[in-house]
């Protein structure tokens, strides 16, 4: 707490509404050429002309820069509601605002950004890159240009038969959001990704995070590209990491012996393995559509045991949602587990769904919210013991802390689009479960009461 308050009173210096991620941290989807700085605003389309110009273009879009003179200026951009949302709340929670300038890749050299014009070409110190949207997973909350398998399921049957459409095939097509095929990717017609390989070797060494993301990386060919290209070119300041589901593929083996290499030769500063999982048992299976639960944690524990000597770390992201509720405190009680054998490699990273909102924390009723209360105590109440590995680093419950605060203040605040959301919910279940071959009872009995309710909402 007392580092945020330093960071905030550092933003303060520059505005009210500063946040170093809009210059200092990038996320690029090369498989349609969009950007964002922070993973909360949506992204929004890299000029193509711009990108062949200058690659330093797929993180200095023109948008991102007017977001940076908004935020200089004291605005607030329209595509960071989440934080100015936390930020609203009477219990004057932490936002990822605070939590991201405060990491060591915004902080540093902080006067570099006070000094530079806006028409400066930035260099990030936190890369993100998906690398394409392969994947074998159709996870209830992913969307057709992040899941080939979701773009697919869009093909064959459309967009959920919700009221809001949360994405369809031809919103996509209207802001030119489409993947390249497989085919234009092996035609080399695809500009984000060419110019990527381009500008890689100049940021590289000011880079201290670097992390790959997709699809699914381990069944994208360009992953190991960039594995034997650090390989070859060791980055000793950088910090690597990439996402996974952990299911089996059939590059897992290999995805650990680059690991191994990379650390034990000492290429790179560190490595991080990020991999999400939302429940327990058929309820996970459920969420993450391809998900088989004891193949997740089987390979955690592969994964964890292979990098044991150079202290690899595993990150469980817990993407929180309305169907998290039920069993939230069974997943904290396995993650529990796991760190009483690898102690604090085990991290948790703990964010809620905003999109599609039907699927969020948001539509919770008061029974459900008791049960969250009951997740926050629980937490609270087992504070991280070194010896053991067992309990919960503060970070970790803040951000349960928050979660809650936001679900009984949003809740209350917005009955209408409430009913609404809620009434949506009951239309994708129905849908989802008839797409996917799922019972949603059968898996969720705990919900039925708070299911029927939506369901008379329609």
């Amino acid at each position: 707490m007392k580092k945020f308050k330093e960071t905030r009173e550092d933003l303060e210096k520059f505005s009210p509404t500063m946040c170093f991620a809009k210059w200092r941290q990038v996320t690029i989807h090369l498989q349609h050429g969009f950007t964002h700085s922070c993973h909360h605003p949506p992204a929004h389309k890299i000029s193509i002309d711009e990108v062949k110009k200058n690659p330093a273009a797929l993180h200095n879009s023109k948008e991102k820069i007017s977001q940076r003179e908004q935020m200089l200026k004291g605005e607030k951009p329209s595509g960071c509601e989440y934080c100015w949302n936390i930020e609203s709340l009477q219990s004057q929670e932490t936002s990822d605002r605070v939590q991201k300038s405060n990491e060591n890749w915004a902080r540093d050299n902080i006067e570099e950004i006070r000094k530079s014009p806006l028409s400066d070409l930035i260099k990030p110190t936190y890369l993100e890159v998906s690398l394409g949207s392969e994947c074998n997973f159709r996870c209830s909350y992913c969307a057709p240009e992040t899941s080939s398998k979701i773009f697919a399921d869009y093909k064959k049957h459309g967009p959920f038969k919700t009221k809001y459409f949360y994405q369809s095939l031809e919103h996509l097509e209207k802001i030119n959001g489409i993947p390249y095929s497989r085919e234009q990717e092996r035609n080399q017609e695809n500009p984000f990704r060419l110019a990527f390989w381009k500008w890689l070797p100049e940021v590289l060494r000011e880079l201290k995070h670097l992390r790959i993301t997709g699809g699914e990386p381990l069944l994208i060919e360009d992953t190991f590209k960039l594995f034997n290209y650090l390989i070859e070119n060791p980055q000793p300041q950088l910090s690597f990491s990439l996402n996974s589901n952990l299911s089996r593929t059939g590059r897992f083996s290999e995805f650990l012996v680059k690991v191994e290499e990379l650390l034990n030769k000492k290429l790179v500063k560190n490595f991080t393995l990020f991999s999400s999982i939302d429940s327990i048992g058929a309820q996970a299976e459920f969420i993450r559509d391809g998900l088989k639960v004891e193949d997740f944690w089987s390979n955690a524990q592969d994964y964890l045991d292979c990098t044991q000597k150079s202290n690899g770390k595993l990150s469980i992201m817990i993407t929180f949602g309305i169907l998290s509720i039920p069993k939230f405190i069974d997943l904290l009680r396995r993650i529990e587990n796991l760190r009483a054998t690898y102690k604090n490699r085990v991290l948790i990273d703990i964010s809620h769904i905003s999109r599609p909102a039907y699927l969020s924390a948001f539509i919770a009723d008061k029974k459900m919210l008791k049960k969250m209360y009951l997740a926050l105590c629980y937490i609270k109440e087992r504070p991280y013991e070194n010896e053991t590995g067992m309990g919960f680093h503060p970070i970790e419950v803040a951000k349960v802390e928050r979660i809650y605060a936001w679900m009984i203040s949003t809740g209350v605040s917005d009955l209408k689009n409430l009913k609404d959301m809620r009434a949506d919910f009951s239309r994708f279940i129905l849908d989802y479960e008839h797409r996917r071959g799922l019972d949603f009872l059968s898996t969720f009995p705990e919900m039925e009461a708070f299911f029927k309710k939506c369901l008379k909402l329609r």
